[in-house]
């Protein structure tokens, strides 16, 4: 019987393997502080590990005293998001990533990741003037530039 049981253990094998687990971040890292304007901002999730070829974003927007909703090219799932923040306020953005399942159900790996974006008013555009209409070589030429910001010259 002993012996038995020692060939039965020979035969099985147990292996222990530490689990590798994907790992997801968004870039780049906040605090995010901008100017309202045209210029699109790109945020990207970046994720490693197993899986990681397999991914699924679905980016959403909060703007200012609104409710969430779907942005970027929904279709293709994209890992990135370029955004134009037009009017000041706090932006949430919001990125979810799964691994795409069997029969492409997203229910293996579920991701949630946030960042906040405050965004101030766009600042004035100080005026240049110029003290002649006329300028020729040698003149002499006096600029001046009105800034509607306080304490900035």
């Amino acid at each position: 019987m002993k012996k038995l049981l020692v060939l039965l253990l020979s035969f099985l094998s147990l292996t222990i393997c530490q689990a590798q687990e994907l790992v997801c971040s968004l870039s780049p890292p906040g605090p995010h502080n901008y100017c309202a304007g045209n210029q699109s901002i790109n945020f990207f999730a970046d994720c490693s590990g197993p899986g990681a070829d397999n991914l699924v974003y679905t980016w959403q927007v909060q703007p200012p005293g609104g409710s969430y909703g779907l942005v970027g090219d929904v279709d293709s799932y994209n890992s990135q998001l370029s955004y134009s923040f037009t009017q000041p306020g706090t932006y949430l953005i919001h990125c979810l990533i799964e691994i795409n399942g069997e029969n492409g159900n997203p229910d293996i790996y579920k991701k949630e990741l946030m960042e906040t974006v405050t965004v101030g008013p766009s600042p004035a555009i100080p005026s240049v003037t110029i003290d002649k209409t006329t300028i020729c070589s040698g003149d002499d030429v006096s600029l001046s530039i009105s800034n509607p910001l306080s304490g900035v010259s």
